[in-house]
């Protein structure tokens, strides 16, 4: 199958600074402060070396309610040590981050994803207990038609695998102003714990598809084929 049917927004390796300012597909990236870029997935990947340190990119997405986003992420510390790490934001003209992926030892620990907009509207976590140097893919599919997998409005998967999901209701009804990827949330995460490697972002036309994405990753990360979904 080829990439134009996965209907991808942004495709940015994150190897380098003139990777994250030359996008493969899509918008170019902004870096602030401080990001320094160590090996994970392909080559390297961003690694935010203090809380004000982050990338942002600016797409245009027509349906803010459908969309698949995804990277590899490198854990270079165990999970005990993380604290509160956001890794990839999706934001508002508010600022608020209205989805967030998290890795955390706060609350309950594990991979948190959160849909915001003036209350929490989902808020669910994969209890995976990562350890130094895991490098895991995930993937968010936010549907709130509940068109994938049942009456799911969002899941994640992690190395090709569903992980956890919501069935909640709702609607997000003001604009994206940017996705920004290692850190950016008030300075309350710990920094330089996670390296990003391989962002995307599929428009809605992706979510039929969404098996064959999880196909591909599976075959990246295991390196042999084994049959998703059905």
């Amino acid at each position: 199958m080829s990439l134009g049917l996965w209907d991808i927004e942004l495709h940015n390796r994150l190897g380098s600074a003139t990777q994250v300012n030359n996008s493969d597909i899509g918008v170019n990236g902004t870096i602030t402060d401080t990001v320094t870029y160590s090996p994970a997935k392909f080559d390297n990947g961003a690694l935010s070396d203090a809380v004000t340190g982050f990338i942002t990119f600016n797409p245009t997405i027509t349906n803010t309610n459908r969309f698949i986003m995804e990277c590899w992420i490198k854990a270079t510390a165990a999970r005990a040590s993380y604290g509160f790490e956001n890794v990839i934001n999706v934001w508002d003209s508010s600022p608020i981050a209205v989805v967030k992926l998290v890795l955390r030892t706060t609350g309950t620990p594990g991979i948190l994803v959160q849909g915001f907009e003036g209350s929490t509207l989902f808020d669910f976590t994969d209890t995976h207990s990562w350890v130094a140097n895991e490098l895991m893919h995930f993937l968010v599919v936010v549907d709130n038609t509940a068109s994938f997998d049942g009456s799911k409005t969002v899941a994640l998967y992690r190395n090709g695998i569903q992980t956890a999901s919501s069935t909640a209701a709702f609607t997000f009804t003001g604009p994206w102003e940017e996705i920004t990827a290692c850190g950016r949330n008030g300075g309350l995460e710990l920094a330089g714990l996670s390296i990003v490697d391989g962002l995307k972002l599929h428009n809605e036309g992706a979510i039929p598809h969404i098996n064959d994405i999880l196909q591909n990753r599976y075959n990246e990360f295991f390196g042999h084929a084994r049959m998703i979904g059905g």
